[in-house]
């Protein structure tokens, strides 16, 4: 490969930039859709205060169709509360995660008048299917599509892929043969993330 700083030579180049593919891979990028996930973190609780909202100090999820997860750091001072990007305010704005304090205190009503003290957000990306991927197209290895569990799921995926470079039986998954498509309007999809989005919230709103 030629690059503005000189040439490059592998035996193997693997793609794993999944929510941050960029336009560099446009035949990667058009088979993911890119959703922004934020996490915000309380000030410093006691010790007391984190035994009563999570007394076995596991990670938890809801069942909305706009999900919601929460646990302690690590550290256990301070409850984390993750979810969807805000839409309405800048993301480098603490009103763009708003909205996760308030979902956070309808779940722990406990927080009300606990201050939030860190923020931040980042890309997972989705795959047509829902499915994540892993493989080798036109020569180059991948692994991406997690849907928003390449916590988990990456770290396996990325162990898989390196057998297979190595063509190694161990590599084989049930990911393997699955159809990866890309986007009929990619080009829209920004738009349409907002617009599915809504209406789940508007259904989970409905529901409860």
């Amino acid at each position: 490969m030629q690059t503005a700083r000189g040439t490059l030579t592998a035996g193997a180049v693997i793609v794993a930039t999944n929510g941050y593919t960029g336009s560099e891979l446009p035949e990667f990028k058009s088979r993911l859709v890119p959703i922004g996930s934020s996490i915000i973190a309380t000030e410093e609780l006691t010790e007391n205060q984190i035994k009563s909202l999570m007394p076995t100090g596991r990670v938890y999820g809801n069942t909305a169709r706009v999900f919601h997860y929460y646990r302690p750091s690590t550290d256990g001072r301070r409850m984390l509360f993750g979810g969807r990007v805000g839409r309405l305010a800048p993301q480098k704005s603490r009103y763009a995660y708003e909205h996760l304090r308030r979902e956070m205190v309808k779940v722990f009503p406990l927080l009300n008048k606990s201050k939030i003290t860190h923020c931040w957000s980042g890309l997972i990306a989705y795959t047509k299917d829902t499915f994540p991927h892993l493989g080798c197209h036109n020569g180059i290895w991948y692994a991406a599509g997690y849907c928003g569990t390449g916590v988990s799921r990456s770290t396996w995926f990325g162990h898989k892929l390196a057998l297979k470079v190595l063509d190694d039986p161990d590599g084989k998954t049930a990911f393997d043969d699955l159809s990866y498509l890309p986007f009929a309007f990619r080009w829209a999809a920004p738009l349409g993330v907002v617009m599915f989005e809504t209406w789940y919230r508007i259904q989970d709103a409905i529901s409860r």
